[in-house]
């Protein structure tokens, strides 16, 4: 009997253990598609973004909130609903589709009921801050995304911009058909469909150009959501005249919508932020170092199988095309010529660590990518050397030494060495790269001939 009490007490703690462990790992979403406007130009794609997004999600195992042509009230009543329910959420997703303006630097979620007549129409009552958004969520998980497919086309933005530019004490006020920088906060991920101040299309297929690209990546098996969202960014840039902006406070750890069944959990399941895998690249600069003693093709072609993704594959693979055999390696040939590399690196808080931008003359020949800043070896210098694969793909070792941190946005001591790898996916005239151990730090490469066609 007293087996049978225990037995009986352990399933009922189990009952209530259980769905208690379940519900601190709980996924939230909300999804907004507002295309049926009363005031303004009626959109084609949100509500069908907006459901298909939503679809995606719940296989993700999110528990979804979708709203669908929401006038003011029904928008702000949806954000507090959801905002309850979300407290404790392992991750939050926000996707909004629809019209967005910008004021004074502040973006603006636009309601089906909208009227951009007057200054006073612009308020959190009558429309919805991003900022709103994100002070609303922000305690109540430590993993938040928010995906903006908004600022198209919008005639009533740029009447009342024209209104209020002329209108007394409003003169510097600016509303433009780009989305603005919110102030964001460790743990928020905020991605534009389009760059500040441009327009992002709403399309001619089934869902926008943006979300298209979203759809394609978002259910990636195994792939950190920064990367997945570089993809995107990647693909819209390359097919369409936008480019989607990511704004990262994601710091630390891999955090994965989808992970496999070999990383111990179901295919649906996703885990919370984890910790990061056993480091690839350790032990590599060892075998680095072996390989350039042996200086055998062998040697160097080893070293790229062991370490494909680490600070010196790129450098074997250049030793590799150089004592290669006549006609042992196919020359790559249709990336080369001169490359414009903007340089950027946002600014973290989390690590502390400054943020800068600069550009660089890169020369490709026969696949080969090299640029130079500043004389090697010298405070203040770089290389940036790897090898493009016929598919585009390539890894970009950089190579530097930090320069005065008087001067230079450097936070190591003068003069340190300090060594980087890229992903970079190159088309034919444009490519895109980021940082293998910093998701802020990405280059976009521009081919000159199309650089001077811009200008």
């Amino acid at each position: 009997m007293r087996l049978v009490k225990s037995l009986v007490s352990a399933l009922l703690l189990l009952t209530l253990v259980v769905p208690s462990a379940q519900a601190a790992a709980k996924r939230m979403a909300l999804v907004i598609g507002n295309a049926a406007y009363r005031h303004m130009t009626v959109l084609r794609n949100p509500s069908r973004d907006a459901g298909a997004v939503e679809a995606a999600l719940k296989r993700l195992g999110f528990e979804t909130t979708l709203i669908a042509n929401a006038d003011a009230r029904a928008m702000n009543d949806g954000l507090k609903r959801f905002a309850q329910n979300a407290a404790g959420a392992e991750a939050i997703f926000v996707f909004y589709s629809g019209h967005g303006a910008q004021l004074n630097g502040r973006t603006w979620l636009l309601p089906v009921d909208a009227r951009l007549d007057t200054k006073e129409d612009v308020n959190d009552a009558d429309l919805m801050s991003l900022d709103r958004i994100l002070d609303t969520l922000r305690d109540k998980s430590a993993v938040r995304i928010v995906v903006l497919d908004a600022c198209r086309d919008n005639p009533a933005a740029d009447n009342l911009n024209r209104r209020l530019a002329e209108a007394q004490g409003f003169k510097n006020a600016t509303l433009t058909k780009g989305l603005g920088r919110p102030i964001t906060s460790r743990g928020d991920l905020v991605v534009y469909a389009t760059q500040a101040g441009d327009v992002a299309v709403d399309g001619n297929g089934p869902n926008s150009p943006f979300t298209e690209n979203l759809l394609k990546h978002l259910e990636t098996t195994d792939l950190d959501v920064r990367q997945m969202f570089f993809r995107v960014q990647n693909d819209v840039g390359t097919k369409y005249k936008q480019l989607p902006e990511v704004s990262n406070s994601l710091i630390g750890a891999e955090f994965k919508l989808r992970v496999s069944a070999l990383s111990g959990r179901p295919g649906n399941a996703a885990p919370n932020v984890v910790t990061p895998p056993p480091d690839p690249c350790l032990g590599a600069e060892a075998h680095w170092k072996s390989a350039e003693a042996i200086a055998t093709l062998q040697a160097f072609e080893d070293h790229v199988t062991r370490f494909p993704n680490c600070a010196f594959a790129t450098l074997a693979q250049t030793r590799i095309a150089a004592i290669a055999p006549p006609g042992a390696l196919p020359k790559v040939t249709r990336f080369d010529g001169i490359w414009i590399s903007n340089v950027t690196c946002e600014k973290t808080t989390s690590p502390d660590l400054p943020g800068w931008k600069y550009q660089l003359i890169a020369f490709v020949r026969e696949g080969k990518f090299q640029a130079q800043r500043g004389p090697e070896g010298q405070p203040g210098s770089e290389t940036f050397e790897g090898m493009i694969a016929a598919n585009g793909d390539a890894n970009i070792a950089q190579r530097g030494w930090s320069g005065d941190p008087r001067t230079d946005p450097f936070h190591r001591p003068r003069g340190t060495e300090f060594k980087n790898t890229y992903i970079a996916q190159f088309e034919d005239t444009s490519g895109t790269a980021i940082r293998s151990n910093r998701a802020s730090c990405t280059i976009e490469f521009l081919k000159q001939d199309r650089a001077r066609a811009k200008r």
